[in-house]
C-alpha cells in the first residue's frame, strides 16, 4: 500500500469513527481505534508501511461487526 492510499484510508477511518454511534460494539470500537494507531504510526515512521497490513486485518475483525461500513471499506481498497 503506497504512502497516498494508506493517508486516504486513515482519513476514512477517522471519519467512521467520528460518526458511529455509541451503541456501537466495544469490540468495534477498540479494533478500530488500534487499527488507526497502527497505521499513523506506520505513516510516520516506514517508507513503505509494513505494519499496515496488520493494522487492515485488525479493522477487517471489527468491521465484520459493521456489514454496510465494511463494504465501503473495501470498495476504496
Amino acid at each position: 500500500m503506497d504512502k497516498a492510499r494508506l493517508i486516504t484510508t486513515v482519513t476514512l477511518l477517522k471519519q467512521v469513527q467520528s460518526e458511529m454511534h455509541d451503541d456501537v460494539d466495544a469490540r468495534v470500537t477498540d479494533r478500530l481505534n488500534e487499527a488507526i494507531m497502527i497505521l499513523e504510526e506506520a505513516l510516520t515512521t516506514d517508507p513503505k508501511p509494513a505494519r499496515a497490513s496488520a493494522a487492515l486485518a485488525k479493522l477487517g475483525e471489527a468491521l465484520k461487526y459493521l456489514p454496510g461500513i465494511k463494504a465501503l471499506f473495501e470498495d476504496l481498497m
